[in-house]
Order: C-alpha cells, then structure tokens, then sequence
C-alpha cells in the first residue's frame, strides 16, 4: 500500500501487466484512488476490455512484445510477490541489465526476494555465471522500496532525463514510429475506445 500512496500522491504513473491481480492489483488500486495514472501493457488472450481505472492501455498478442513493451517503459522495475510472470519479468529485467541495454535498477520487495537471490548465489557459487547482482535491490518492505524508487527518480529528473517510448510524452510522429517496429497487430486505449492497431 506505501508504494501505491507514494506513487499515486506524487503523481508517478504506473506500468503493469494488465492483469491487476494480487498485490500489483491493489497497489494500481491504490494509485488510481491517490490519482495516479495507470498504464497497463496486458496480453489480448488474457483481458477482455481495459478497467475504467485505467489511464493507457496496449494489448499485445504474445507474451514477448508485452515484456519488451514494459521493459522500454519503465524507469525503475519494481518487482513484488507473484507467479511464474513475475518471475519472468525479473529474470527478463535482469538479463537486460547484464547486457548493459538499461541503468534502470530492479526493486525486489519483501521475502520473495530472498528466495531469488539464493537461486542467484547458487548460479553464481558454480560458476555458471558472475556478478548477477548489478542493478538488483533488495527492499525488506514497501517503505524502503518507496526510498529506493524516489532516489532513482530525483536523479533521472535531476539528469533532465525522458523516456522516449512513452507514448503520452511522445508527439504523434514519435509514436507512428516506434508503433511501426512492432510486427503483429496489437491493441491500444484511444479517448476510451479500445483500437485494433494493425
């Protein structure tokens, strides 16, 4: 809930999944109802029709273009209890930070976290790979989260610091080019009608 009220209150959007269940579900919630704007990058398989809640919305036909799409998003990746997409995303998060193609730190809260790094520090004790730590956070709970995140953020604002495939901060030639890269149709919030982007 402190990550939701922290977000929502300083008006920092939200990227998610689109599904809106378990924790990331009642955190979107808190920041919709604190006035934050939601951004959900779901998976058309999965959600039938964007919640009233949300401010952008992008529906993707496979699992990939939705992990690239929230991975160019995000500024910080904050990663808290879930299933197997969870999962997913942290080790797709974390493998983008070894290539060096983000500086964008991943947040990894609570006791979940712990599990992951035994699996990381049992990689790296055989030799199956070095360093897995780069960017990664450890926060005990959402108040250290929320310290790690604005620290993240008054430096990238401080650095004058744009994200350059966020659609809303984009003008209409920045999107049509980024939408061209996408190779399968996929579908986008407009003025609140749901388009089919081909």
């Amino acid at each position: 809930r402190v990550i939701g009220e922290y977000l929502g209150t300083n008006g920092i959007g939200v990227v998610f999944d689109g599904a809106g269940e378990g924790l990331l579900g009642e955190l979107a919630g808190v920041v919709h109802e604190k006035g934050g704007e939601l951004h959900s990058i779901g998976l058309s398989r999965k959600e039938k029709a964007p919640s009233e809640r949300i401010s952008f919305y992008e529906s993707y036909r496979f699992l990939w273009e939705q992990q690239r799409r929230l991975i160019e998003i995000g500024d910080v990746f904050v990663a808290l209890p879930g299933g197997l997409e969870a999962l997913s995303e942290i080790v797709d998060v974390q493998l983008i930070q070894q290539l060096g193609d983000t500086q964008h730190p991943l947040i990894l809260v609570g006791e979940y976290a712990k599990n992951y790094k035994l699996v990381l520090d049992f990689i790296e004790r055989h030799g199956m790979a070095e360093d897995l730590s780069g960017r990664l956070i450890y926060a005990s709970d959402g108040a250290e989260a929320v310290r790690y995140i604005d620290a993240h953020l008054k430096m990238l604002r401080a650095s004058g610091y744009v994200n350059r495939t966020y659609y809303p901060a984009l003008p209409p030639e920045g999107i049509f080019e980024h939408v061209k890269q996408n190779q399968n149709p996929f579908k986008a919030l407009f003025e609140k009608l749901v388009i089919n982007v081909l």
